[in-house]
């Protein structure tokens, strides 16, 4: 799903005309940017006001994952989340979000740039078998 400016994109339901969210799978490949790696969708710098990573499915083995804005799609960021737990005999199978596990490098929120990426990458361990799906929601910077 994708709204921008209060216009659904490509959703079933509709955010307010400032409110920007974007979904989708997660991948769970090991390299940087290689579970989430887009560019900013919305045409405008926006403020990411939070993200929220829905893990259906642990990593099977330990992994950690860092989140955050990057000037590529294989550059990994922990300025959003730093160190999440996604794996097998950690937190695993639950919703993380970027306020709650900011982590030590996390900060929250974070200004995103139309020429920046939005990238989730292996900190430790390894993703595979890492499932679910991420919501960024964002408002327009002014």
């Amino acid at each position: 799903m994708l709204i921008k400016g209060g216009q659904v994109v490509s959703a079933d339901r509709q955010g307010s005309a400032n409110e920007y969210i974007a979904v989708g799978a997660l991948a769970s490949a090991d390299t940087a940017g290689g579970a989430i790696g887009i560019a900013n969708p919305f045409e405008t710098e926006v403020i990411v006001t939070d993200v929220m990573i829905d893990v259906t499915t642990a990593a099977t083995a330990s992994a950690t994952v860092d989140l955050g804005i990057a000037a590529d799609a294989t550059t990994s960021a922990d300025n959003l989340i730093d160190g999440a737990n996604v794996g097998a005999g950690g937190d695993g199978a639950r919703v993380y979000n970027s306020k709650k596990d900011a982590g030590t490098n996390g900060i929250g929120a974070k200004a995103w740039a139309t020429t920046e990426y939005l990238t989730m990458s292996k900190a430790t361990g390894a993703l595979a078998g890492l499932v679910g799906r991420y919501t960024i929601k964002a408002i327009k910077r002014s």
